[in-house]
């Protein structure tokens, strides 16, 4: 049997069993701590600030449960409610408990996805890769929340775990193809954050297998395909659906309530994390004054007011000026990389923090008092966020310059602006989810390079002194 020569600092050994099923306990640990921790400080885990989508979650699964079908008019992806309705199956009616136990072990598979694929680059990684990621805030206390954040990071991470097989060592891998698609494409029927991600998949597989393995076009296109094509097959059933109910072929509806807000954000100085309520209401008053001009079966079409409530936000974004929109997205998306989850915790416990934004971005000042050590916590936090971008930089730059790690550096680049491309001036961390096991990827390759630099250093100076 030939012997396979691999590129120094990256290996082909597989994970033992063992290995990842401490790994997924640990995440899982870390997650239930986070939980043990709000109930001891006698937080609730089901009145949250976010409640509200809670409710539109829960109103789906039930749905399900009681129709065996899927609730016509909710704007909310199907993969979330059909994990709920299958906790309440099994743990009973309503037991949300049980849903938030779940999400700790989806928590629990993110880990072990980013350790394995951390153990790709170098084997010694993968358990100090999990503990990075147990104390990684922005991964493991979303599985506090009755959200979709947890499942959506943890088919991503898996989706990119494969995705690192296949183009690892120049090899396609047809069965790494596949699987990759199908992670990717239940993560796209679980939120819509990576909307365009299969068009950016596409082109990247296809540069990767025409420049970097050397293959010919339609060899190329052919191999760049399969993960797609696996991806839009998971979505037929929900575009099958809505063009069962609503008579028109759409992948969500949620953009109804989410675009409004979008579009309010636009007009924020460098964005926000809260629209402005008097925008939001603006447009959607103008969406229904002209939906009160249309049929009475086009009125009651989901899908019709969705489109209408489009036209309405691309008229508004339209007449916002240039300089602002550049404004708005440069600074959503600075608060998108650089918010702290601490402002969602700090929240959840009424603690109010003090908020810069108000007196640098709007030139007014905080009319609310602020406790002192809330902002602590907070100014800690955005500084452990800075620290580890810092490092992260570093990780990307010596990713890019190993040929070994360079198509995977790319590909963690390009799912980083697929994600932030689909917030635009919207800066909340939550959303940041399925981008944090690339992030702490990141942290890890940025680590390794400044030590190797810190020891060859220390050995010059070492060298110099004799």
């Amino acid at each position: 049997m030939p012997v396979q020569h691999y590129p120094p600092g990256f290996t082909d050994r597989s994970t033992p069993w063992h290995h990842a099923l401490f790994v997924v306990l640990l995440g899982t640990l870390a997650a239930l701590t986070w939980m043990g921790g709000l109930l001891l400080s006698g937080q609730s885990l089901l009145d949250t600030p976010q409640s509200t989508d809670l409710e539109k979650y829960r109103t789906a699964a039930n749905h399900i449960l009681e129709h065996g079908t899927y609730l016509p008019t909710t704007d909310r992806l199907p993969v979330y409610p059909l994990i709920i309705a299958a906790t309440f199956l099994l743990f009973g009616s309503n037991n949300l408990m049980a849903v938030l136990l779940v999400n700790c072990l989806f928590t629990g598979g993110t880990v072990l996805a980013v350790a394995m694929s951390a153990a790709m680059i170098r084997q010694s990684w993968l358990f100090p890769t999990t503990i990075l990621a147990m104390f990684w805030p922005n991964l493991i206390y979303p599985a506090t929340l009755v959200l979709p954040d947890t499942v959506f990071a943890f088919f991503s991470a898996w989706g990119f775990f494969f995705l690192l097989k296949n183009i690892k060592q120049n090899q396609n891998n047809i069965k790494y193809s596949l699987v990759s698609g199908l992670f990717f494409g239940i993560a796209y029927m679980t939120k819509g954050a990576i909307l365009i991600w299969p068009v950016i998949l596409f082109v990247f597989l296809y540069f990767h297998n025409r420049f970097a393995m050397k293959r010919r076009r339609r060899y190329a296109a052919l191999m760049a395909i399969l993960p797609v094509t696996v991806m839009m097959i998971c979505t037929i059933p929900q575009f099958l659906r809505n063009y069962q109910n609503f008579g028109i072929l759409t992948y969500t509806t949620h953009a109804y309530s989410h675009t409004p807000f979008l579009a309010a954000c636009l007009t924020e100085p460098w964005g926000c994390g809260t629209a402005d309520e008097k925008n939001m209401v603006a447009i959607r008053t103008e969406a229904e004054r002209r939906i009160s001009t249309m049929p009475r079966s086009a009125q009651e079409n989901y899908a019709i007011r969705l489109m209408v409530v489009r036209e309405v936000v691309i008229d508004f974004i339209l007449e916002i000026p240039v300089p602002q929109l550049i404004k708005a997205v440069i600074g959503g998306e600075i608060r998108f990389l650089f918010h702290s989850i601490s402002s969602m915790i700090l929240e959840r416990f009424q603690i109010q923090r003090w908020h810069p934004s108000l007196e640098i971005f709007h030139g007014s000042k905080q009319l609310t008092a602020f406790s002192t050590v809330g902002t602590l916590i907070w100014l800690i936090s955005i500084l452990f966020v800075f620290l580890t971008r810092m490092i992260q930089l570093v990780g990307i730059v010596s990713g890019l310059k190993q040929s070994s790690l360079r198509w995977q550096t790319i590909a963690i680049l390009l799912f980083v602006f697929t994600v932030s491309v689909s917030v635009v001036s919207i800066g909340n961390p939550r959303y940041r989810a399925p981008l944090e096991p690339v992030f702490i990827l990141l942290t890890m390759m940025g680590t390794n390079h400044i030590q190797k630099f810190w020891h060859r250093n220390k050995s010059s100076s070492l060298s110099r002194t004799r």
